[in-house]
């Protein structure tokens, strides 16, 4: 396994097409223990990597490049090793499309240029550390952590009210405790997204729809978006509630698994029409897709570190593009709050 190997035979590929930028990046990770190897086209580094894939624990690239630029390579190289942790260094934040970045790339983080050297080397630490976590058997949630706390004053909220059955529930608890991995986040991002996501619908925005449902949605969408079709919620389910919930038939399990669905289906709509699958707009889109989205696309700008004023910009830049202007304001006074 990769990540049990001696460091030494990992290897960090770096693609800028400025030799000077990949030198100093080569030695100052050289300098903190890491083997590199360099490209000046992404051309060439993806040749390199179908080929060692195996033996690279981190990729980092410049934006700007002749040819395929940096988004582009990363994109591809999520599509074919999306458990290696993508880093982009570019100088034009502001010229980037985040779309591309949380949707497509999901880059593991930002470093603008000119960079710093500390900061270059604990970014790269820090995505060997979740490529290794990645590859590392996968640990039952422990009694009593803060991911079981969460989780039991989650299910407990959601139970306070009736529309979702007890299986249901606790059918979303036995797969949160399964610690399971999903590309590109872990359960910290799934569980901090279903956190805001609860904040934001706690509000007078969501009074009227039903908080439950958005709670359930909100911790499995990216479980239910990577594998539309799996089949373990409705049936877990079902064995739960033929003991917890007897009035529930299997048709009424399955009808509550499906809105979930339908509202993880939606969280890739856009406020102004723009976005997929359905190309819906404005009310059409279900109000807990539009807390999701905003909640997800907010989560993953913090995670990847372009900083707070970018953060905030973008929110501006795309609200009624991609955000439902009232969840982008309830989401600010979140924050504040905070």
């Amino acid at each position: 396994m990769l990540g049990d190997e001696d460091p030494h035979e990992q290897t960090v590929v770096i693609v800028d097409d400025e030799q000077s930028a990949r030198n100093s990046i080569r030695r100052v990770l050289e300098s903190a223990d890491f083997n590199c190897r360099t490209f000046e086209d992404a051309a060439r580094a993806l040749e390199f990597l179908n080929e060692n894939h195996t033996k690279v624990p981190v990729i980092i690239s410049d934006y700007r490049m002749p040819g395929l630029n940096g988004l582009e390579f990363l994109i591809r190289c999520r599509a074919a090793w999306p458990e290696i942790p993508r880093i982009l260094l570019t100088a034009f934040i502001d010229q980037l499309s985040l779309r591309d970045v949380v949707n497509e790339a999901r880059i593991f983080r930002f470093i603008e240029k000119p960079f710093n050297n500390e900061e270059l080397i604990e970014v790269t630490k820090e995505a060997l550390s979740s490529f290794q976590r990645f590859l590392a058997p996968a640990d039952p949630v422990s009694e009593g952590s803060e991911d079981l706390k969460f989780m039991d004053k989650l299910i407990e909220a959601m139970s306070e009210q009736t529309s979702l059955s007890s299986g249901m529930l606790l059918s979303i608890k036995d797969l949160l405790g399964s610690s399971s991995r999903f590309d590109p986040v872990d359960w910290d991002f799934q569980r901090e997204v279903a956190k805001t996501a609860v904040q934001i619908g706690t509000s007078t925005l969501y009074k009227n729809n039903d908080l439950p449902l958005l709670a359930a949605s909100a911790v499995l969408y990216i479980h239910i978006l990577k594998n539309p079709d799996a089949p373990d919620i409705p049936e877990k389910a079902l064995e739960l509630s033929a003991t917890l919930d007897d009035f529930c038939t299997e048709d009424f399990i399955r009808a509550e698994f499906n809105n979930i669905k339908a509202i993880a289906r939606h969280t890739s709509e856009h406020f102004d029409g723009s976005g997929s699958p359905d190309s819906l707009s404005g009310d059409r889109i279900p109000m807990a897709s539009r807390i999701i989205t905003t909640a997800h696309y907010y989560h993953t700008l913090i995670n990847i570190s372009p900083g707070k004023r970018f953060i905030v910009d973008f929110l501006k830049w795309n609200t009624g593009k991609i955000f439902d202007p009232s969840v982008v304001k309830k989401l600010i006074e979140v924050i504040n709050s905070n």
